[in-house]
């Protein structure tokens, strides 16, 4: 199952890097906040500060969700360690 996930992981991430997909988080969120920012550095410099933190932030959710699934092992493991547990 994580194996898949990887996959659809690994997929998005080439799909960001090589622009296949447009990402649009910022101007959805603050049209405003968004139209300032390209004023000051242009709409290229912008996409690509998103582009960069997309890429981050699905880094790091996938560190934390493997690091999870790595944790809820090892605690099935401990379990199933005891002596005398009753199910």
């Amino acid at each position: 199952m994580i194996e898949q996930q990887r996959r659809i992981v690994h997929s998005r991430r080439k799909d960001i890097i090589y622009d296949r997909i447009t990402l649009h988080v910022l101007p959805v969120k603050s049209r405003k906040r968004y139209d300032r920012l390209v004023s000051l550095l242009g709409e290229e410099r912008l996409q690509a500060i998103e582009k960069e933190l997309t890429l981050h932030s699905l880094d790091q959710c996938w560190a934390d969700y493997l690091q999870e699934m790595s944790e809820v092992r090892e605690s099935i493991h401990l379990v199933l360690l005891q002596p005398g547990l009753a199910w």
